[in-house]
């Protein structure tokens, strides 16, 4: 939520979410021996896979606002529509489609090419 108004009633409390970037994250250990990062995924979205997997085995994934860092998200690349972003969307497309918003995000990345 950086540059976010602080108001913003989100950013505020601790809330299970769908996923977190691992920017800033913490795993239990024993989570990373059971779902496996995907090979296929080496930079970009294996945050977002993990975080699908753990959903779908039945974890929860929670934010929380009292952990902060200051990550400049994608400072060293461009965000384009990537191999890893269509593999990452075949993957989990079925999952994905319950999230409108991420539809906006795709269709918004595709405007800029």
């Amino acid at each position: 939520y950086y540059g976010f108004a602080s108001n913003i009633l989100a950013a505020n409390f601790v809330r299970e979410v769908n996923a977190v970037t691992f920017a800033c994250v913490m795993i239990r250990r024993d989570l990373i021996e059971e779902i496996k990062f995907d090979k296929r995924l080496p930079i970009d979205y294996n945050d977002i896979d993990f975080c699908i997997q753990a959903k779908q085995k039945g974890h929860k994934i929670y934010y929380t606002p009292w952990a902060v860092s200051l990550h400049f998200e994608s400072a060293t690349k461009e965000m384009t529509e990537t191999e890893d972003f269509i593999y990452f969307e075949a993957k989990h497309r079925d999952y994905l489609r319950k999230f409108p918003t991420f539809e906006q995000r795709k269709q918004d990345m595709l405007q800029g090419l």
